[in-house]
Protein backbone atom coordinates (compact mmCIF):
# COMPACT_ATOMS: atom_id res chain seq x y z
CA UNK A 1 0.00 0.00 0.00
CA UNK A 2 1.23 3.48 -0.86
CA UNK A 3 1.42 6.68 1.09
CA UNK A 4 0.38 10.20 0.23
CA UNK A 5 2.51 12.91 1.84
CA UNK A 6 1.38 16.53 1.68
CA UNK A 7 3.31 19.21 3.57
CA UNK A 8 4.90 16.57 5.83
CA UNK A 9 1.55 14.98 6.68
CA UNK A 10 0.90 11.37 5.69
CA UNK A 11 -2.70 11.66 4.51
CA UNK A 12 -3.22 7.89 4.70
CA UNK A 13 -2.59 8.01 8.45
CA UNK A 14 -3.82 11.51 9.32
CA UNK A 15 -6.36 12.19 12.05
CA UNK A 16 -9.65 13.94 11.33
CA UNK A 17 -8.33 17.24 12.63
CA UNK A 18 -5.17 16.96 10.50
CA UNK A 19 -7.28 16.18 7.43
CA UNK A 20 -9.54 19.16 8.11
CA UNK A 21 -6.52 21.47 8.12
CA UNK A 22 -5.20 19.87 4.92
CA UNK A 23 -8.53 20.27 3.13
CA UNK A 24 -8.10 24.04 3.13
CA UNK A 25 -4.72 23.73 1.42
CA UNK A 26 -5.46 20.85 -0.93
CA UNK A 27 -8.58 21.00 -3.07
CA UNK A 28 -9.96 18.49 -5.57
CA UNK A 29 -12.16 19.22 -8.58
CA UNK A 30 -13.52 16.24 -10.50
CA UNK A 31 -14.46 15.99 -14.14
CA UNK A 32 -18.21 16.14 -13.57
CA UNK A 33 -19.34 19.42 -11.96
CA UNK A 34 -22.86 17.98 -11.72
CA UNK A 35 -21.57 15.65 -9.00
CA UNK A 36 -19.41 18.25 -7.26
CA UNK A 37 -21.91 21.09 -7.00
CA UNK A 38 -25.29 21.20 -5.29
CA UNK A 39 -27.42 21.77 -8.38
CA UNK A 40 -30.35 23.35 -6.51
CA UNK A 41 -28.11 26.04 -5.00
CA UNK A 42 -27.28 29.44 -6.42
CA UNK A 43 -23.75 30.18 -7.59
CA UNK A 44 -23.34 32.47 -4.59
CA UNK A 45 -24.34 29.71 -2.16
CA UNK A 46 -21.92 27.31 -3.87
CA UNK A 47 -19.02 29.76 -3.58
CA UNK A 48 -19.77 30.71 0.02
CA UNK A 49 -20.18 27.14 1.27
CA UNK A 50 -16.45 26.25 1.76
CA UNK A 51 -15.84 29.49 3.64
CA UNK A 52 -18.78 28.79 5.93
CA UNK A 53 -17.82 25.16 6.49
CA UNK A 54 -14.31 26.20 7.52
CA UNK A 55 -15.69 29.19 9.48
CA UNK A 56 -13.41 31.60 7.66
CA UNK A 57 -14.06 35.29 8.14
CA UNK A 58 -17.08 37.45 8.68
CA UNK A 59 -19.98 37.48 6.21
CA UNK A 60 -18.51 40.64 4.66
CA UNK A 61 -15.05 39.11 4.21
CA UNK A 62 -16.61 35.92 2.83
CA UNK A 63 -18.49 38.00 0.28
CA UNK A 64 -15.25 39.82 -0.61
CA UNK A 65 -13.50 36.47 -1.12
CA UNK A 66 -16.31 35.30 -3.42
CA UNK A 67 -16.00 38.48 -5.46
CA UNK A 68 -12.23 37.99 -5.61
CA UNK A 69 -12.56 34.49 -7.09
CA UNK A 70 -15.18 35.72 -9.54
CA UNK A 71 -12.59 38.22 -10.78
CA UNK A 72 -9.84 35.59 -10.83
CA UNK A 73 -11.90 33.34 -13.09
CA UNK A 74 -13.45 36.12 -15.15
CA UNK A 75 -16.98 35.32 -13.98
CA UNK A 76 -19.72 37.94 -14.11
CA UNK A 77 -21.31 38.90 -10.77
CA UNK A 78 -24.70 38.46 -12.42
CA UNK A 79 -24.10 34.71 -12.11
CA UNK A 80 -24.26 34.85 -8.30
CA UNK A 81 -28.05 34.83 -8.25
CA UNK A 82 -28.35 32.14 -10.92
CA UNK A 83 -29.02 28.53 -9.99
CA UNK A 84 -26.25 26.10 -10.89
CA UNK A 85 -28.73 24.24 -13.11
CA UNK A 86 -28.96 27.33 -15.36
CA UNK A 87 -25.25 27.13 -16.25
CA UNK A 88 -23.58 25.31 -19.12
CA UNK A 89 -21.20 22.45 -18.33
CA UNK A 90 -18.18 24.67 -18.98
CA UNK A 91 -19.52 27.38 -16.64
CA UNK A 92 -20.36 24.81 -13.96
CA UNK A 93 -16.82 23.55 -14.15
CA UNK A 94 -15.44 27.09 -13.87
CA UNK A 95 -17.63 27.66 -10.81
CA UNK A 96 -16.31 24.40 -9.29
CA UNK A 97 -12.74 25.63 -9.84
CA UNK A 98 -13.58 29.06 -8.39
CA UNK A 99 -15.16 27.36 -5.40
CA UNK A 100 -11.93 25.48 -4.74
CA UNK A 101 -10.00 28.75 -4.85
CA UNK A 102 -12.19 30.44 -2.24
CA UNK A 103 -10.00 28.55 0.25
CA UNK A 104 -6.76 29.67 -1.45
CA UNK A 105 -5.31 26.17 -1.82
CA UNK A 106 -1.62 25.43 -2.21
CA UNK A 107 -2.39 22.40 -4.39
CA UNK A 108 -5.33 21.79 -6.69
CA UNK A 109 -5.92 18.24 -7.93
CA UNK A 110 -8.11 18.07 -11.02
CA UNK A 111 -9.32 14.93 -12.73
CA UNK A 112 -10.13 14.80 -16.43
CA UNK A 113 -10.64 18.56 -16.49
CA UNK A 114 -11.13 19.00 -20.23
CA UNK A 115 -12.53 15.68 -21.45
CA UNK A 116 -16.20 16.69 -21.12
CA UNK A 117 -15.63 20.05 -22.87
CA UNK A 118 -15.61 21.14 -26.50
CA UNK A 119 -12.03 21.71 -27.77
CA UNK A 120 -12.25 25.54 -27.75
CA UNK A 121 -13.72 25.56 -24.25
CA UNK A 122 -11.11 23.03 -23.08
CA UNK A 123 -8.18 25.17 -24.17
CA UNK A 124 -9.73 28.28 -22.63
CA UNK A 125 -10.29 26.41 -19.36
CA UNK A 126 -6.69 25.21 -19.22
CA UNK A 127 -5.35 28.68 -19.96
CA UNK A 128 -7.63 30.17 -17.28
CA UNK A 129 -6.58 27.61 -14.68
CA UNK A 130 -2.88 27.98 -15.48
CA UNK A 131 -3.17 31.77 -15.11
CA UNK A 132 -5.06 31.53 -11.82
CA UNK A 133 -2.57 29.03 -10.38
CA UNK A 134 0.34 31.31 -11.33
CA UNK A 135 -1.44 34.35 -9.86
CA UNK A 136 -2.31 32.52 -6.63
CA UNK A 137 0.99 30.66 -6.28
CA UNK A 138 -0.79 27.30 -6.33
CA UNK A 139 0.40 24.08 -7.90
CA UNK A 140 -1.99 21.88 -9.84
CA UNK A 141 -1.96 18.19 -10.55
CA UNK A 142 -4.04 17.27 -13.55
CA UNK A 143 -4.93 13.83 -14.86
CA UNK A 144 -5.68 13.63 -18.57
CA UNK A 145 -5.50 11.23 -21.47
CA UNK A 146 -4.31 14.01 -23.82
CA UNK A 147 -0.51 13.80 -23.62
CA UNK A 148 0.00 16.61 -26.13
CA UNK A 149 -2.01 19.09 -24.07
CA UNK A 150 -0.36 17.87 -20.89
CA UNK A 151 3.04 18.72 -22.38
CA UNK A 152 1.76 22.16 -23.34
CA UNK A 153 0.68 23.05 -19.79
CA UNK A 154 2.73 20.92 -17.41
CA UNK A 155 6.20 21.32 -16.01
CA UNK A 156 6.40 17.54 -15.68
CA UNK A 157 4.39 14.80 -17.37
CA UNK A 158 4.07 11.25 -16.04
CA UNK A 159 2.31 8.23 -17.45
CA UNK A 160 0.33 5.90 -15.23
CA UNK A 161 0.82 2.36 -16.46
CA UNK A 162 0.51 -1.01 -14.74
CA UNK A 163 0.05 0.62 -11.34
CA UNK A 164 3.15 2.81 -11.54
CA UNK A 165 4.19 6.28 -12.65
CA UNK A 166 6.96 6.90 -15.14
CA UNK A 167 8.20 10.17 -16.65
CA UNK A 168 7.24 10.78 -20.26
Amino acid sequence: MGRVIFENTDLTRASDSQLRAVRRKLQYVGADPNRALPLAASVEQVLLEPLRIHRLGSPASQRAQVERVLDLFGLNRWLLSRPVTALSSALRQTVALARAFTLQPRLLVVSELIEPLEPAAALAQLNRLARVCRTEGAAWLWSTSDEQLARQFAGRVYRLHAGGLSPV
